[in-house]
């Protein structure tokens, strides 16, 4: 992964039952700040953490769902509740 022609270390890992599945990539990304300001002010930037640390968590179905029958917002919201319940086990802490 290149974003913005940066190098990125990555860890992917796969979590599958017989309906679900999650796909988790971790990442660090290092980042920069620039700031221009006018005089007289001055921003303080010690507190600024040059290292991110990007999660992303991708959910879905593996069994077929016709269209009528599939409720967006609800497997939005369950997903959602679901990794903030548990992406913490899942990562081993």
């Amino acid at each position: 992964m290149k974003p913005f022609g940066t190098k990125v270390n990555e860890v992917t890992m796969r979590v599958e039952d017989d309906s679900r599945g999650h796909t988790l990539h971790i990442s660090n990304l290092p980042r920069t700040l620039t700031i221009q300001v006018v005089k007289p002010f001055v921003i303080e930037t010690s507190g600024f953490n040059k290292d991110a640390i990007v999660i992303d968590v991708d959910a879905y179905t593996k069994k077929m769902v016709v269209a009528p029958e599939l409720d967006a917002s609800e497997f939005v919201r369950a997903t959602m509740k679901n990794t903030r319940e548990n992406l913490l086990v899942f990562l081993g802490w």
